[in-house]
């Protein structure tokens, strides 16, 4: 789904600019483009993020459960960061005591460059683990942050906002957007999916 900006020139001379939405028709299922306006994908977008909203009181509750959550997060965060150390300075002392092999002439220049490459590539791996376990983290602490930020006024939050920023916010919960006969289709994101899967059954919805 993507925007489509447009100018209309008012009677001061001035311009008014809006959105138009269309799929993008990846996947060809659809005949033609279809265009519609800002305000039916915002009305649409908005009733989903109404269901999203909680009460103060509950976020409270749940504000805790993450402060809770986040205690143990923060330990295991450190245990995976301290033996992906251990993990490096292993093979970093191996590929140091190759070296020393090598130049006294205990192992071949191939038993070298073989230790080495294996100790590099193993490094990497790790690395790399270490840079997806940081993303995690900061994602964790962006979405958490995010939650508690929109709480009780998700609908709100997203009508008052400019166009960028409600991209962005739908963009942040939702995804795998596409229209059907005007029908905005999603795919709700993680953790926001858990909230609407247990908001029929919550005493905070209305009933």
């Amino acid at each position: 789904m993507t925007p489509d900006p447009k100018k209309r020139k008012l009677i001061d001379g001035t311009y008014n600019k809006h959105f138009y939405y269309h799929c993008t028709n990846y996947h060809r299922t659809h005949d033609k483009v279809l265009n519609i306006k800002e305000s039916e994908i915002d009305e649409q977008v908005a009733s989903v993020f109404k269901q999203l909203e909680i009460p103060q009181d509950k976020l409270k509750t749940i504000v805790q459960a993450l402060k809770e959550a986040h205690e143990h997060k923060n330990q295991f965060y450190k245990t995976k960061i301290d033996h992906y150390k251990k993990e490096i300075a292993r093979y970093e002392k191996r590929r140091s005591n190759a070296y020393d092999d090598r130049i006294e002439d205990r192992i071949t220049w191939d038993q070298y460059e073989k230790i080495r490459k294996e100790s590099d590539l193993n490094m990497a791996r790790i690395e790399d683990e270490i840079s997806k376990l940081n993303y995690a983290e900061k994602e964790y602490y962006l979405t958490t942050a995010r939650l508690v930020e929109l709480g009780s006024r998700t609908a709100e939050i997203f009508l008052r906002s400019k166009p960028m920023e409600k991209r962005q916010l739908f963009n942040f919960v939702l995804s795998n957007a596409t229209i059907d006969e005007r029908k905005l289709r999603y795919t709700v994101k993680f953790p926001f999916n858990l909230v609407l899967k247990y908001a029929p059954s919550s005493s905070w919805l209305p009933r």
